[in-house]
């Protein structure tokens, strides 16, 4: 893929984090698809939510950054399946828990965004 896939990947995935960090919901869908899927499956039950049920949970959290905690994420990789579908596996600790995120990439409207979030997280 061209360098410029890669940066502006990068850069989504940077605006990503900096939404969860100061858990800022109107930024967070900006690099979230409207139809994207969150889910998880580190406690007992799976769980699933659909974009505007996510930002509701992430309006209701107290930011990371108000808290005075650190910014600790790592892009692990970005593996490409074609010019318009990307997989980003990527690291980082929020509010007392380690999270793995696998997310998928689409370039839709002229834009990457994520498609899907699929984590695992343990208490740190």
């Amino acid at each position: 893929m061209a360098k410029s896939d890669i940066a502006e990947i990068e850069h989504l995935i940077d605006e990503y984090f900096e939404s969860l960090y100061h858990a800022d919901s109107k930024r967070l869908s900006k690099v979230l698809h409207k139809h994207a899927l969150y889910a998880t499956a580190s406690d007992e039950e799976l769980l699933l939510m659909d974009m505007p049920t996510y930002f509701g949970v992430v309006d209701q959290r107290e930011p990371a950054s108000e808290r005075g905690e650190p910014r600790i994420d790592q892009i692990v990789s970005i593996d490409f399946a074609g010019p318009k579908t990307a997989f980003v596996k990527y690291l980082c600790t929020l509010a007392g828990k380690s999270y793995i995120d696998f997310l998928t990439l689409v370039r839709d409207e002229g834009r990457w965004q994520i498609m899907s979030k699929i984590f695992h997280y343990e208490h740190v």
